[in-house]
């Protein structure tokens, strides 16, 4: 696991933070964003009391920039995070882009999603709503393994000396030296 460890950490080292992740939020939705003054309200809300980006407290009146997703940051704080990214830092939430391709991709990228939910959605059952069991089976998920690539050539030299009968698969006839991810 050495090598593969050393290998992500210098992938880690390598990459610049800033060239990943939404692109540049549009001028005229960061335009659009409301200055707001920093309430009693604001500061009793959990989390509220601090701009999550510098992690300074808000004073009580202070201007403040409100993404459409009711979080709310210093302006000096968050108009440089939206020159370089169009979603929020606390939640994601994304905000418009000039970028046409990566528009066009989270559209194109909706609709199988969209599509994939209404095939998937259960058949009513006669009471008028699905069963929970069904609910249950039809919200099952396969989450890929993260680091699979990273540490995959040495899964698979462990693979091949459980194959060769080196592995602790000997002994059963029903095993077949192959491990799975299952989530349940």
């Amino acid at each position: 696991m050495g090598s593969g460890l050393e290998q992500l950490i210098q992938q880690l080292a390598e990459n610049d933070p800033s060239r990943y992740g939404t692109p540049p939020a549009a001028k005229a939705a960061v335009a659009a964003l409301p200055d707001v003054a920093v309430s009693a309200d604001m500061m009793a809300a959990d989390g509220g009391a601090q701009c999550a980006v510098c992690m300074d407290d808000f004073l009580l009146g202070a201007a403040a920039k409100q993404l459409p997703c009711n979080h709310v940051f210093h302006k000096d704080c968050i108009l440089p995070w939206l020159d370089l990214h169009s979603s929020c830092p606390v939640c994601r939430h994304e905000l418009p882009t000039d970028d046409p391709d990566y528009e066009n991709h989270q559209r194109q990228a909706a609709a199988p999603a969209a599509a994939a939910a209404a095939a998937a959605a259960p058949p009513a059952s006669p009471g008028g709503g699905p069963s929970p069991r069904v609910m249950e089976r039809r919200f099952r998920i396969s989450l890929p393994w993260p680091l699979r690539a990273a540490f995959g050539a040495q899964q698979a030299e462990s693979s091949d000396q459980d194959a060769a009968g080196s592995g602790d698969y000997n002994n059963d006839p029903n095993a077949s030296g192959r491990s799975y991810d299952d989530l349940d």
